[in-house]
């Protein structure tokens, strides 16, 4: 066994280790031990050489890409691409690709914070923020059930109102609305427009998802007091919607006062790559 063992090193390289893990665990007859060293030297010589392979073609194609991209023809053509973009952006039909890019950038959205809103709200910083808004918005609410409807209510911490007939509403950081006020500010920032008008829209933005936080929280405070079984139905289906059709309106206030205006090719610029 040493023997074989000794003449096998010999046919193999030092930095390929599994190549004698092998030949120590397989025993070949020695007969053939010469041979199959041999070939499993030949693929690890080629196996090298197909790297350098892909590793130089890999290279040839980036550079004969760049050099197609520099070329007169593929300049002139990606410029027309654009321009044919921005014609159609321009155009009467360019309410398309805004309803498309606001339901992507809303969506994607929902779903990123849905997903990691344990990680986010684990954020110091961000936690503290929600119970922040949670107590404006129950303050706010519980002031105006007592002093502007005339509701009876008893309070309890956390941010909690109980009502006369039993029925109780908290007030945490799921519903301080600082997930939409983070919706406004990724919308509004990626969507097409001016800067200047986006530094005092966002704000905005954050004012009106606010006093909308305010008035659902109030509705629900009446539909528990007089129809506290559709409470459920109301909370889930009717007013957390409600947010998308207040956010619906806020982007179409935006879209049509402050985005680009369309009319038609004669807006359409030279664009030089």
């Amino acid at each position: 066994m040493v023997n074989l063992c000794c003449e096998t090193d010999r046919f193999l390289l030092s930095n390929y280790f599994f190549d004698r893990l092998f030949f120590s665990i397989v025993l070949l007859p020695r007969k053939w031990s010469k041979l199959s060293g041999e070939i499993i030297w030949y693929f690890v010589q080629q196996s090298d050489q197909y790297i350098v392979r892909i590793i130089s073609c890999c290279r040839n194609r980036l550079k004969d890409a760049h050099k197609i991209l520099l070329l007169p023809q593929t300049r002139c053509m990606i410029q027309k691409q654009v321009l044919a973009l921005r014609k159609f952006y321009n155009g009467p039909f360019g309410f398309v690709a805004d309803v498309i890019l606001f339901a992507v950038i809303t969506y994607a959205f929902h779903l990123l914070f849905r997903y990691y809103a344990g990680e986010i709200m684990s954020i110091p910083f961000v936690n503290d923020y929600g119970w922040w808004l949670a107590d404006r918005v129950y303050e706010i609410s519980l002031w105006f059930n007592r002093n502007i409807l005339g509701y009876h209510i008893t309070t309890e911490p956390v941010n909690t109102m109980w009502f006369s007939n039993g029925g109780y509403i908290a007030v945490n950081t799921s519903c301080s609305g600082l997930k939409q006020f983070y919706q406004v500010f990724v919308l509004f920032l990626l969507f097409p427009g001016p800067w200047k008008h986006k530094l005092w829209f966002i704000p905005l933005g954050f004012v009106v998802m606010f006093v909308t936080n305010v008035f659902r929280i109030i509705s629900l405070s009446v539909i528990l007091l007089w129809k506290p079984e559709h409470w459920d139905f109301s909370h889930d289906w009717i007013l957390r919607p409600f947010f998308y059709v207040v956010l619906f309106l806020l982007w179409v206030w935006w879209v049509e006062r402050f985005a680009r205006k369309r009319g038609g090719t004669k807006n359409v610029q030279k664009v030089h790559i």
